[in-house]
């Protein structure tokens, strides 16, 4: 599409160029009476060339937010990219204008329009509710984007009634604490040196704010709480929100130091103290959740492990895919367990099991406290599979070792997203509900979204909605149920 063959805008990342609406779509199965509401999913989704088409980063991509409603036993579809202030600069001129944030094209940014934004950031990672609010998420500068729940339309700047304007580059993973309600957040500003962990009421309104110094800049993609702590990882791959020096010549704001390990950053929740333990090199990406288990902390995420590497790599090339095709030094996503003792300042990790996983989903209703399932997009080795993100749908039970694989089909070929557990109606076991989970088909450009029964996961969905067209390759999103 833009004459290259780097991976990012080719083959399942490959952008699309319509926005649609689809009416009443094929459902083979029966949608669950109480499964009613709407399925939001956000995606990397590029609509112009970049200024270097062969060194751009998926996290560079215009954000595309589709939405599947699920109504009276009925389904529709809708997409529509994300229309921020970067983004209308872009379509008002009818081509790129910015840098990216992530990848380093090595070509000075040209100048902007009058009145447009320096720098673009793009509401592409994530969807969430937030009291009356849909938000487009990002996770480079200080807001987020109102959308409009039925017509997708970006309707204001989101940016906690003025408590996140200018402290850094807010989340595109925040989480909501059951005990609470409260709706849990950080900010990264590398101009200070701070790391902000917020908590925001069930409107938005901030109702208490921490704010750390770090002596190093890491990327922090999430992060994770229990009852009393907050937690960060710190990996190798550094981060400047400098953003504007970056994008006017055409660097990366990501850099790499193999030399100086991991940290994990244990942090009270009432007063702020910091407890730091040391661990081995690694990048972690998204947690699953974590607990307290007496004086121990249980840490189950989704990572990358480091092998070796110099400073001189070029993240944007590694990671989280490979452009290049080799996985070292950033190796492919797997399963950890960290359990740490932050009184005597031990970690102990684990390998969870052989598969490569990620974008985990509990049942967040646990969230905090300790969970026995986990829910993975993976890759599995199965013949005829396809998909460079993906071939399967994972559940894992971190009691009895078990892992579930759905693969779509008896033939797979599949290729899979982000499965996200819905718990049913009155349930009390922890796996009583649904897994909903995008699977595309390379081969027909055709989509479906599955919904499973999670305590028969790998066994024949309860319903598959049934979608003509090729959806964007999504990271994130959540499900909202009807609010009527």
């Amino acid at each position: 599409m833009f004459n290259t063959d780097n991976p990012a805008l080719t083959g399942t990342w490959a952008p699309i160029t319509e926005e649609l609406v689809i009416d009443d779509l094929g459902i083979e199965g029966t949608v669950p009476d109480d499964l009613v509401g709407t399925l939001f999913r956000n995606s990397y989704n590029q609509r112009f060339a970049p200024l270097n088409p062969d060194t751009y980063h998926i996290f560079d991509g215009d954000g595309m937010v589709y939405s599947i409603e699920l109504r009276d036993g009925k389904a529709s579809y809708r997409n529509q990219w994300v229309a921020n202030d970067g983004a209308r600069a872009e379509l008002a001129a009818g081509r790129t204008l910015y840098n990216g944030l992530f990848s380093a094209s090595g070509i000075p940014q040209p100048e902007v329009p009058p009145g447009a934004p320096k720098v673009k950031h793009v509401g592409s990672v994530n969807v969430i509710r937030l009291g009356d609010r849909t938000l487009a998420l990002q996770e480079t500068g200080d807001r987020w984007w109102e959308i409009d729940p039925k017509t997708l339309e970006v309707v204001a700047p989101f940016d906690f009634f003025g408590e996140a304007g200018d402290r850094g580059a807010l989340t595109a993973h925040p989480h909501v604490d059951p005990t609470t309600g409260n709706f849990i957040f950080l900010q990264i500003d590398s101009r200070t040196g701070s790391l902000d962990i917020a908590e925001a009421d069930g409107d938005g309104k901030v109702v208490s704010r921490q704010s750390i110094h770090l002596d190093r800049m890491s990327y922090v993609h999430d992060m994770m709480f229990t009852p009393d702590y907050y937690i960060v990882m710190l990996g190798p791959i550094g981060w400047d929100t400098d953003f504007g020096p970056i994008v006017a010549e055409g660097r990366s704001s990501w850099s790499f130091d193999p030399d100086r390990g991991s940290r994990i950053l244990i942090i009270d929740r009432a007063d702020g103290t910091i407890r730091s333990v040391t661990d081995d090199p690694n990048q972690v990406n998204h947690y699953l959740n974590a607990y307290q288990e007496g004086d121990l902390i249980v840490i189950d995420a989704s990572v990358n492990p480091i092998i070796g590497g110099t400073k001189d790599l070029v993240v944007s090339d590694q990671f989280p895919i490979s452009h290049t095709g080799e996985w070292r030094p950033v190796a492919p996503a797997a399963l950890w367990r960290w359990t740490v003792n932050p009184e005597k300042g031990t970690v102990v990790h684990e390998h969870v099991n052989e598969l490569s996983a990620d974008f985990p989903r509990p049942n967040e209703t646990l969230m905090g406290t300790k969970h026995r399932y986990g829910y993975f997009m993976g890759s599995a080795v199965v013949s005829g599979a396809g998909g460079a993100f993906g071939n399967t749908a994972i559940k894992h039970d971190y009691q009895t070792g078990e892992t579930q694989q759905q693969l779509g089909s008896a033939e797979g070929g599949f290729n899979v997203g982000e499965p996200l557990f819905v718990p049913r109606a009155r349930s009390v076991v922890e796996d009583d509900g649904y897994v909903l989970v995008m699977f595309r088909h390379p081969p027909t450009m055709t989509s479906q979204l599955l919904i499973l029964d999670a305590q028969n996961f790998n066994g024949e969905p309860i319903a598959r909605v049934k979608i003509p067209t090729w959806l964007p390759t999504s990271v994130h999103g959540n499900w909202v149920p009807d609010q009527s």
